[in-house]
């Protein structure tokens, strides 16, 4: 896979889209051969998946009859790739806005050691993928997308990133929705707050989508951000962002075309915990526990 002369957006982090990073003929192999049907879902499901790190080994077993797609995730899985993605984060340091926060991406790497997972997954129209900042051991998204049959599905199917519209209140709604505005961390200035994660109700079914619904938590986030860039669903592209405390982003498929499957690969990197992460999450549980039984940090 090759990184290279991506359009840069920017923002309070920047999201870089890559154009053509497959050789044309094995993108098309691997399009024509997309392991993974929605048909598998059920009739009432909006979206299903196979991971690379699932005990059921499900990822394996769809991907074993297309030497393409076994050859490809075992290059995905092997250790260039990861040099090739460092190697591009070196390079692309002037993107950040924020020295601060580059230094502390960077640093991730030199305390940590980063592995890789690859996931396949398809939706249809309804499902939806709402606001979230990705898990906090998350280290790096890579979104390759197969595209759509026509303009709607290009211009539908694609990740939407959000901005704050005020970057206080996005703290303080970050900090309320994960727990940190209280005890000892609402101490922290935010910039040294442990990196956390923040998701919304999701929408994997039609059930779901009754229940989120103007739902109070989705409608909260909207007020408090906007979006800044939708990428488009185009067949061979693809998107990259580092993981940081404000990176919010979604899928929403509520106007994808009825009858079109939206197909991607996802490609995450994590960092594994350091001793220190670990001891901060321990405490943090600690914290948790004595709370519920009535112990009081704001006396």
């Amino acid at each position: 896979m090759k990184l290279s002369e991506p359009l840069i957006i920017h923002s309070e982090f920047p999201v870089f889209v890559f154009s053509n990073p497959l050789e044309s003929e094995s993108f098309e192999r691997l399009r024509r051969e997309f392991p993974l049907s929605h048909r598998a879902a059920g009739d009432r499901e909006f979206f299903t998946e196979a991971h690379s790190s699932s005990e059921d080994a499900r990822l394996y077993s769809l991907i074993a009859e297309s030497p393409a797609w076994s050859a490809f995730v075992a290059e995905l899985l092997d250790k260039p790739f990861k040099r090739t993605l460092m190697a591009f984060l070196y390079s692309s340091r002037r993107e950040w806005s924020s020295t601060f926060d580059y230094l502390r991406l960077l640093s991730r790497t030199l305390m940590t050691k980063t592995f890789v997972t690859v996931s396949l997954h398809t939706g249809i129209r309804g499902y939806g993928l709402s606001p979230h900042t990705d898990k906090a051991d998350k280290f790096a998204a890579l979104i390759l997308y197969f595209g759509g049959e026509n303009e709607s599905a290009e211009s539908s199917g694609g990740t939407t990133f959000f901005r704050p519209k005020s970057v206080r209140e996005s703290r303080k709604y970050l900090r309320r929705r994960t727990g940190l505005d209280k005890g000892i961390w609402s101490c922290f200035p935010f910039k040294l707050l442990p990196l956390t994660s923040a998701i919304l109700p999701r929408t994997y079914s039609g059930a779901d989508r009754q229940a989120n619904f103007e739902h109070r938590e989705i409608k909260e986030f909207h007020d408090l951000h906007e979006p800044f860039f939708t990428s488009r669903f185009t067949p061979n592209t693809l998107a990259l962002f580092f993981k940081d405390q404000l990176t919010w982003h979604e899928v929403d498929l509520s106007d994808f075309p009825a009858g079109v499957e939206r197909r991607t690969l996802l490609i995450n990197v994590y960092c594994s915990p350091t001793h220190l992460v670990r001891l901060i999450h321990k405490l943090r549980q600690l914290v948790t526990r004595l709370k519920t039984n009535g112990v009081r940090f704001d006396a």
